[in-house]
């Protein structure tokens, strides 16, 4: 049943009213300055947020690369090359250009991502760096006549620093005292093989006793003595010996490697002969010792008769997608003609490694390099010239125009440049007496030339008039055949 309420009759609560409740205050802000406090607020926040993101994305390779080195074991044999795929892929996901690097280039933008600081030098900084040949080790003393604390050093290493080799010619007795140190046959001689390790962290310096005061120190897992007798052979008649080249011929390809290239004599007019009948030569055969590739013999015992076939594989394309190049993955691979046996290379090419083909009795040392003029390899790349005569008696009729001019102080035939960019240290412009790089030509006169005008082969700097202070050449090269067959850099 409904209850209907009555007012109350007394007149003390006739007058009794529900309470007021007042409007509740929003959150939002109620002035213009909170709001514009607010979106700066939103907007740090989310530009915070993507920054977090994206540092996240971009390190994405450090983590993966680092899980991969995690696992590599240093007692694997391929720990190295799987390590070197790891530092390569990382260099190209940072900058795709990276892919085609290969040797000192590839090293030094390895570098290029240490930090140097300022009580280091950028050597001691380098953990790639490989310009280490000698290594001296420093202990202290006291001095008897001050009692101060002197260093002396100890040289440890003196080595060529010319890559990995695992062949080696013994013929001297380092110990012996006579005349003649030639090995003794019959006699056993005792070596060891000994891995060390280099670390420099900054420089010794003997007068104040900082830095590193033992860059060498020993491997402990090598520690065996081996035992040598040198015997002639006489049992069978060798048709070898160790460090004989067989006779290269190259199919395809181009490069010379730091090897001074020569062809064989008959070479020259066969080349000539299939360019008058627009053909290309049937390969090109060189000398020994003179071919852009390096197999010797180093048993020659193990060498047997055949032909083989050597090749590059693993080719990339440049960062335009326009041209082929051998990144520094490639390999090589030899194969057997005669009955299709086929050996792949340990390493890339983009190391200096000898490496042995135990069972025909040859190593193979093949490794990319730079060209001449990047500031990468000894001496810029230069190999070195030579003019030969048939008739060394005959008229020496092929003369030209030296560096400097004819030397009677007039500037008019200077026409090298004095310094170039590409070659600071002149290690291509001295390779030579006649034959210089085109590119170190001059194009414009400098300003301390007197007279303002001179001759030069190289195409002037704006291609100007005729009458312009430089006297126009155009593009012509005297004997341009004659330069790329003589000068080999």
């Amino acid at each position: 049943m409904a209850v209907e309420h009555t007012p109350p009759s007394t007149y003390i609560l006739r007058e009794l009213h529900d309470v007021a409740i007042p409007d509740s205050v929003s959150w939002a802000p109620q002035t213009i300055g909170w709001k514009i406090l607010g979106v700066i607020l939103l907007l740090v926040a989310i530009y915070l947020a993507y920054r977090l993101a994206q540092k996240w994305w971009n390190n994405r390779y450090r983590k993966e690369a680092l899980q991969e080195l995690m696992v590599l074991d240093a007692r694997d044999k391929n720990s190295t090359e799987r390590t070197f795929k790891v530092l390569k892929v990382v260099l190209r996901y940072l900058d795709s250009s990276n892919a085609k690097l290969f040797g000192k280039a590839y090293v030094n933008r390895l570098n290029a991502y240490l930090p140097v600081s300022a009580n280091t030098s950028e050597n001691s900084n380098a953990f790639f760096a490989d310009e280490v040949s000698e290594l001296w080790n420093w202990t202290s003393q006291i001095s008897p006549i001050s009692s101060a604390i002197i260093y002396a050093p100890t040289r440890k290493v003196v080595g060529a620093n010319i890559g990995m080799k695992n062949t080696l010619s013994i013929t001297e007795d380092q110990f012996a005292t006579g005349a003649d140190p030639r090995l003794v046959n019959h006699k056993t001689y005792y070596y060891m093989s000994l891995a060390y390790g280099f670390n420099e962290y900054a420089k010794f310096e003997e007068d104040t006793g900082t830095g590193q005061p033992r860059p060498y120190i020993e491997g402990r897992g090598n520690i065996k003595t081996y035992a040598y007798t040198p015997r002639p052979i006489v049992y069978q008649e060798l048709l070898s010996n160790y460090g004989d080249v067989p006779s290269l011929t190259r199919l395809d390809g181009v490069g010379s490697g730091l090897t001074f290239i020569d062809m064989e004599d008959d070479m020259y007019d066969k080349i000539l002969e299939a360019s008058v009948n627009g053909n290309a030569a049937d390969g090109v055969t060189y000398k020994k010792n003179a071919g852009p590739v390096n197999v010797k013999i180093y048993n020659p015992l193990d060498v047997k008769e055949g032909t083989f076939r050597l090749e590059l594989f693993g080719t990339e394309l440049d960062e335009n997608n326009s041209t082929n190049f051998l990144g520094g993955d490639a390999r090589w691979r030899l194969t057997n003609i005669d009955d299709g046996d086929v050996i792949e290379s340990d390493t890339t090419i983009d190391v200096s490694a000898e490496q042995i083909v135990e069972k025909y009795g040859f190593s193979i040392e093949l490794n990319q390099i730079a060209e001449p003029g990047e500031l990468r390899e000894v001496n810029n790349g230069a190999v070195g010239s030579t003019l030969e005569y048939d008739d060394v008696n005959g008229s020496l009729w092929m003369t030209a125009i030296p560096d400097g001019g004819l030397g009677n102080g007039d500037r008019l035939f200077d026409w090298v440049a004095n310094t170039v960019a590409q070659d600071p240290e002149n290690d291509l412009k001295e390779v030579s007496d006649v034959f210089y790089p085109f590119s170190m030509a001059r194009y414009a006169p400098p300003s301390e030339l007197e007279p303002s005008f001179y001759v030069t082969p190289a195409w002037k700097q704006g291609q100007g008039f005729l009458l312009d202070p430089v006297i126009q050449f155009g593009d012509l090269l005297l004997n341009q055949d004659l330069n790329l067959s003589l000068i080999h850099i």
